[in-house]
């Protein structure tokens, strides 16, 4: 995870082809086809998982969650901006 938080912000998160998903009561299991690993998302990281759609750049990810969520938003950006740079460092979505 070697970007910092303002190379990101314009970047496109997209979710990796390898990477299988299905949303089941508002969280996303996520399958690993390389590797065969599964991992469950909370609601909040399904959101974001469901973003990761090519459409939309990290900083219009973190404007979308920053409406709809009350909270510091500095703490949310980084959070949000941690957790998409975490996605990208295990090969589940790539940033374009």
């Amino acid at each position: 995870m070697t970007e910092n938080k303002t190379d990101i912000l314009d970047k496109i998160p997209v979710q990796a082809p390898h990477i299988l998903s299905r949303i089941e009561n508002g969280k996303a299991v996520i399958f690993d086809d390389t590797n065969g690993e599964p991992c469950l998302l909370n609601e909040t990281g399904s959101l974001i998982w469901s973003l990761c759609n090519g459409k939309l750049s990290v900083r219009a990810v973190i404007s979308e969650l920053t409406c709809l969520y009350e909270g510091n938003s500095s703490q949310m950006e980084t959070e949000i901006v941690d957790f998409i740079s975490l996605l990208s460092y295990k090969g589940i979505i790539t940033l374009s």
